[in-house]
């Protein structure tokens, strides 16, 4: 079901702390479109980590037309080595009652949050008990705070966020799991994906993603890891940068299918959903979030490569 994720997060009430994460930053977008849905949430905090670089650019293109940055919301830029970047995209709520933590695709613009194809999904606290992915992101930030040098101020509203006498919710965080990520010396995504798997035999691949490394490394590594499975490519016409080159060497023919928007009034729409399915029978092992099928997302590891986050989920197909 579609859902605007802006309407998703002026539904929670309350709220005292936000933190995103983002590749791309449009603070345009931030001062006159997010800041004024948040105030439907409780005027929070808004501490948002970003690219160095695309924070760079962007700001010095928009500066003029900004009055709030360093007033109403801070921006943490995270500088990365030459070549790879901060790329997750998350987004996480806090108040005294309650939280959650949205984990996709979508970069802080209007095309990420509102105009393209993206995929979200939501973990809210609450009797279920789905801390996991909370618990794993509070261990994200901290690493990223700290690679980025961030102010005694980014820390103080990290640990607000946090905190666990204002906070009933935060003395129940149990064991990380769920949120799959990395930011620096961490083991590779692939290896991540394949430990959340475990042994679990896997007949079939089903990738999203409009962006492959251009030799198909990432992709090659994938189906040497489940080498018997079949594999099914969603392409994007005249967005995708899979080539013949990347599907040259694979040692199967994987399925093309040519995919469009789903909703007529946005047919050409930009379809950036990154995710894997890996089936085992009914079972499905479902990654999302923000890494493309490259080696900087997927591959690297130790300082090397992007910083990056996906969600797992491990669903059972309804029978006929």
């Amino acid at each position: 079901m579609r859902t605007d994720l802006l309407k998703a997060i002026s539904k929670f009430n309350d709220i005292t702390n936000v933190i995103i994460c983002t590749f791309n930053i449009d603070l345009i977008f931030v001062e006159t479109v997010l800041l004024r849905e948040l105030k439907r949430c409780g005027h929070p905090s808004l501490t948002i980590f970003a690219d160095a670089e695309e924070v760079t650019r962007t700001f010095n293109s928009q500066n003029q037309w900004l009055s709030n940055i360093g007033r109403r919301y801070r921006v943490v830029p995270v500088m990365m080595a030459s070549g790879y970047r901060f790329h997750p995209k998350i987004v996480f709520l806090s108040s005294p009652k309650k939280a959650v933590i949205f984990v996709g695709s979508g970069n802080l613009t209007f095309g990420g949050f509102r105009q393209n194809d993206e995929i979200w999904t939501s973990f809210p606290t609450g009797n279920d008990g789905k801390i996991g992915p909370i618990a794993a992101f509070k261990e994200m930030v901290l690493k990223c705070a700290e690679r980025s040098s961030a102010s005694r101020g980014a820390y103080r509203e990290i640990n607000e966020a946090f905190d666990k006498v204002s906070r009933e919710w935060a003395n129940k965080l149990n064991e990380p799991d769920t949120l799959l990520w990395r930011a620096g010396q961490e083991a590779s995504l692939l290896n991540q994906i394949a430990s959340a798997v475990n042994d679990v035999p896997i007949d079939r691949i089903l990738i999203g993603s409009p962006y492959y490394d251009e030799n198909g490394i990432a992709l090659r590594e994938i189906m040497k890891q489940w080498p018997t499975a079949s594999l099914d490519l969603l392409v994007q016409s005249g967005q995708s940068t899979l080539t013949q080159k990347a599907l040259t060497g694979l040692n199967i023919q994987p399925k093309l299918h040519t995919v469009n928007s789903a909703y007529p009034e946005k047919k050409h729409a930009f379809i950036h959903a990154k995710f894997y399915a890996l089936f085992s029978g009914e079972e499905v092992f479902f990654f999302s979030g923000s890494a493309n099928c490259s080696v900087a997302a997927l591959l690297s590891e130790g300082n090397k490569g992007n910083v990056e986050a996906v969600s797992y989920t491990h669903l059972t197909l309804p029978t006929n």
